[in-house]
């Protein structure tokens, strides 16, 4: 919302006036957007991506239209708490709450045997819903599908809210905070309880701090610092710690470790019903707002200006190179999307 609103209303010019033509529009609130690390090419695909599907939809096929996560379930309400315990503090991060809980979790709940616990590192989650799912995400995912499958897992964030370490300020001692700590413990107390977890992943400094507090000391605990999984020599020795541990009577070479770090995507089944192919690929692909000061205006077009602090009423959304490259004619229509399209045409318009 960039527009010229004064209390949820327009504000016009007067029929008289014109708009200013050599200084800043005071209807208007300027906002600067620093654009994200994208990272895919304009033919990348994913390797599930099907003849047919297109990527501004959900798959079409059989198997992965029925991939999806159906949610927290009975954890619901403690990951709402969760969200609450850090409204609390809402002087240490700059997102507006109006926007809720912001991708506090991906994967399952329940016969999960690695717990993931991470920092925030892309906005990505804000319109994912689910959380590690940029860049970082992305580049982390390659080392995780080498365990997933006899291994199921749980990312939970540090943080319910936005507060990416660098752009905000204080995410680390928010995550550490007494009311944010106790909804936290309730949520990892319940999933330490009920599942035989056997590895214990951190990313970010504000989760290794809590994995060490953490009861079940006996449980082997990973470190892992995001920029090793952006080299493929580091991050194919962190997934072979994690198989050695999962697997201790079988050891596991670095030949046998396929990693895709370059085009690796988040799963679908980790994303909610009805998400757009293209989201979880791609890289970073949200940024949150910052305040353009503007210092000069020539013939309407600013010239100068200074990018001030980060608004956490505004986040902007883009869409990855291979889904703007897209050609939207490249797939005839069926009889059945004809149909409805001429009778759009002839009828409801």
């Amino acid at each position: 919302n960039n527009g010229a609103r004064v209390n949820g209303r327009c504000k016009t010019i007067p029929p008289n006036e014109r708009p200013l033509e050599n200084a800043p529009d005071p209807r208007l609130h300027y906002l600067y957007y620093k654009k994200p690390n994208a990272n895919w090419r304009k033919d990348s695909r994913p390797l599930e991506f099907l003849s047919g599907d297109l990527p501004f939809e959900p798959p079409r096929s059989q198997i992965l239209r029925k991939s999806y996560d159906e949610g927290p379930g009975e954890y619901s309400p403690l990951l709402l708490d969760y969200f609450s315990a850090a409204k609390q503090s809402l002087n240490s991060i700059s997102q507006s709450f109006s926007f809720g809980h912001t991708g506090i979790f991906r994967g399952r709940f329940n016969n999960i045997g690695v717990l993931i616990l991470s920092d925030q590192y892309s906005y990505t989650d804000m319109f994912s819903g689910r959380a590690l799912t940029g860049r970082t995400g992305q580049k982390m995912q390659s080392v995780i599908n080498t365990f997933s499958v006899k291994n199921d897992y749980l990312i939970l964030r540090s943080l319910p809210v936005n507060c990416i370490e660098g752009f905000d300020k204080d995410c680390t001692r928010l995550a550490l905070d007494e009311n944010v700590s106790k909804a936290r413990n309730k949520i990892l107390d319940n999933v330490l309880k009920n599942n035989s977890i056997k590895l214990i992943l951190t990313i970010g400094p504000a989760a290794k701090i809590i994995a060490k507090k953490l009861p079940r000391q006996e449980v082997p605990t990973i470190h892992i610092n995001p920029k090793d999984m952006s080299n493929k020599t580091t991050a194919t020795a962190t997934a072979i710690k994690i198989q050695n541990i999962l697997n201790p009577n079988s050891l596991i070479i670095a030949p046998e470790i396929k990693l895709r770090l370059e085009n690796e995507y988040i799963p679908r089944r980790d994303l909610p019903f009805m998400t757009r192919w293209w989201m979880g690929t791609g890289g970073d692909l949200a940024m949150q707002a910052k305040e353009k000061i503007v210092k000069e205006v020539v013939n309407f077009r600013i010239t100068k200006y200074e990018v001030g602090d980060a608004n956490g009423d505004y986040f902007k959304l883009y869409a990855p190179s291979w889904n703007n490259g897209w050609k939207s004619d490249i797939y005839e229509l069926t009889e059945e999307e004809q149909a409805s399209y001429d009778q759009f045409l002839n009828k409801d318009l």
